[in-house]
Formats: structure tokens, C-alpha cells, sequence
């Protein structure tokens, strides 16, 4: 249940982004309770026109497009004709929050840069989201922000065959911190009664996600390699394994008394007891050792018996599920909206808010 549902109630968000990390922005403040006008090119978002090959050409719009936009009012404006600016002054007026993602060339082309707007409502607060930052006008997509912050050197199992993290990790990305500026912009405006200009980019998104493999290399000099599923510095997490009913389970062991607890499971205190695998750095050390015995145990019982086994020692594990387990499972649904898009059509899209 969504607790803050009617919070920004009486919030106007205008939205100029397109693709992903903006417009995913503005729904979050919508499902937030905001009132969101979305201002699209003339030729509408071009994620409209994303579409599977399964999807039908007399949709207006692609299941991408609605997945991210949902139940939005939108507009078309050509913001290059000089006649749609008193229609779209109009809109911004009375605007709390505008999200765009222009760089500064692309910004002061349409009269849409901070300085113009403030000019036009002094207390306005501007979230605009670049590729590489407001000065740099080269294209950018999630892919590409994959390989160029070093995810895709890290992804797969080789080097020579980097793959791609499925979703667009690095818009999500992108879109919390965008999130994170609107709502610090307005507490602030609420406190000094200021508005702000948040510049996000989602190079520097994608590196902010770096986390621990950043500090590998920032404090170890260590070049994260690709390892699939696996971890650099526990064991074994990431371990995937083949039950006897040729199911697949995940182990994901982060403690020593985790490590006990599964060699209680598999009824192995010898793996316990052996000197290769006494702690983490010897597990980590000795992970291909570790592995095989694990898989030959494994492999004994079918999937149920192990899920119930850890489950009652509280050792962490999972079944590798396709979406369709997921999103069919009763447990999930309400994480699913269920809405009417501008076109009149039902619009069935995964929720942004989980508070």
C-alpha cells in the first residue's frame, strides 16, 4: 500500500524527458499523487514507438511507453515554433517542478534553461537529466552507460562476451537520484522558500552504483573481473546449483554461521571441518573446491526438500525465477497496477513506490 498516495496532491509537475529515467521520474511523483502534464515532441516520446515484435502497429503507444508512463496527461508541443511558447508559458507558470533532460545547448535552444525559466516563475524547482553531463551533447542510452561506466567489463562470463544487465539499470539509476534532488528541492523550498536547479547525469548515476566494486579498485588496485553470478570477495554467493528434478537453486551464504548452518542442511560438518573452507577468505580462495562438493550434494534431492531444509535453518536461498513466476504469483500482485492510459486502453505496469 502506497502510504503517501495523496502527498504532492497539490504539486504540478510539467515533463518535458523522454525515454526512461525522466519520465519514470515524473511517475513516481504521480503515483505520489502529483498532478503531471507530460509535453511530448510532435512526434510523440520516442519510446511510443518501441515496440515488440508481438505487440500490434494499432496501438498508439509501445507496452514500453506505458510501462513507464502509465496514466499521464499529454500534450504535443514543437518547442522549436516560437508560436507554442505562450501555450507552454502557460503550463509553467504555475509549475512546482519541471523535468527535462537538455543539455545546456538544447536548453537555451527551446528557452528552457533555469535562467529562463526562474524568469518566468521565480520559485520553480528544475530537474534535468544528461547523458554525460550538460556540456556534452553526445547521445546516450542505458547500454551505452553500461560499457562506459564499466558494468559490461564486469558482466557475463568473459571478458570477450561482456552481457548486458536486462533491464536499464542505469536510467533506474538515474531516475532515484533525480528523485532524490526533487524531494531535498523541495524540503529546501519548504524551509527557505527557494526553488533549485538539480543537474543529474547518468554517467555519474552509474558510477554512484559502483559500490563495493569501486572500492575494490580504489583501495586494492583490483580490476573486477566477470564471474557470472559469482562474488569477488564471498563464497559461495551467487553458487547456482541442479537439484534431482533438474531445478535450479541459488546459494547466497554471507556469514560464518550461515556456512554452518547449510553444512548442518546437506549433512556435510566434514566441508565444515575442512581447513580450505574455515572462513570466507579461504571459501573465496578455494570456491572451485567448494563448488563441486556442493553440486554432488546438491544434486541428491529435489528442489522442494532443499527450499524446506533452508528455509528452517535460515539459510539464504532461491529459486532462479522467470518473470511469469513472478508476476503470477499471488504474493506479487500487488506490486501491479492496473490503469487507464490517455488512449482508453488498460495499461498494466509494475508499481514505482513500495512504501
Amino acid at each position: 500500500m502506497n502510504t503517501f498516495s495523496s502527498l504532492f496532491q497539490n504539486l504540478k509537475v510539467v515533463e518535458f524527458a523522454t525515454a526512461l529515467a525522466g519520465p519514470q521520474t515524473g511517475t513516481f511523483l504521480m503515483e505520489l499523487g502529483a498532478d503531471v502534464l507530460k509535453i511530448e515532441p510532435p512526434n510523440g516520446d520516442v519510446s511510443r514507438f518501441w515496440k515488440n515484435t508481438f505487440e500490434s502497429e494499432d496501438q498508439p503507444e509501445s507496452i514500453y511507453y506505458n510501462a513507464i508512463n502509465g496514466r499521464k496527461k499529454t500534450i504535443r508541443l514543437d518547442l522549436k515554433d516560437l508560436t507554442c511558447r505562450t501555450n507552454l508559458e502557460a503550463h509553467l507558470t504555475d509549475a512546482h517542478v519541471i523535468i527535462t533532460n537538455f543539455t545546456r545547448k538544447k536548453a537555451a535552444q527551446f528557452k528552457l534553461s533555469y535562467q529562463d525559466l526562474i524568469k518566468i516563475n521565480p520559485d520553480i524547482i528544475l530537474a534535468n537529466i544528461t547523458g554525460y553531463g550538460q556540456e556534452d551533447d553526445r547521445p546516450a542510452f542505458d547500454i551505452l552507460m553500461q560499457a562506459e561506466c564499466g558494468l559490461l567489463s564486469m558482466t557475463g562470463h568473459s571478458i570477450a562476451e561482456p552481457a548486458k544487465v536486462p533491464v536499464p539499470i542505469v536510467d533506474i539509476l538515474a531516475s532515484h537520484q533525480l528523485r532524490s534532488g526533487i524531494l531535498c528541492a523541495i524540503l529546501n523550498k519548504k524551509i527557505h522558500g527557494k526553488g533549485a536547479e538539480i543537474q543529474v547525469s547518468l554517467l555519474d548515476s552509474a558510477i554512484s552504483g559502483l559500490a563495493n566494486q569501486a572500492g575494490n579498485f580504489l583501495m586494492g588496485n583490483q580490476i573486477p573481473q566477470p564471474m557470472g553470478t559469482k562474488h569477488p570477495s564471498i563464497a559461495p554467493y551467487g553458487d547456482i546449483f541442479t537439484t534431482a528434478d533438474e531445478q535450479r537453486i541459488l546459494l547466497a551464504i554471507g556469514s560464518e554461521r550461515q556456512f554452518s548452518a547449510l553444512c548442518q542442511c546437506i549433512a556435510a560438518p566434514s566441508i565444515c571441518r575442512d581447513q580450505r573452507f574455515s572462513d570466507n577468505k579461504s571459501r573465496v580462495i578455494n570456491r572451485i573446491a567448494l563448488s563441486k562438493l556442493l553440486a554432488q550434494i546438491i544434486r541428491a534431492h529435489p528442489l522442494s526438500s532443499w527450499l524446506e531444509k533452508f528455509r528452517q535453518h535460515q539459510v539464504p536461498a532461491g529459486v532462479i525465477k522467470t518473470l511469469q513466476d513472478v508476476l503470477t504469483d499471488n504474493r506479487n500482485q500487488h506490486m501491479i497496477l492496473s490503469e487507464k492510459s490517455p488512449a482508453n486502453h488498460v495499461v498494466r505496469r509494475v508499481k514505482n513506490i513500495v512504501f
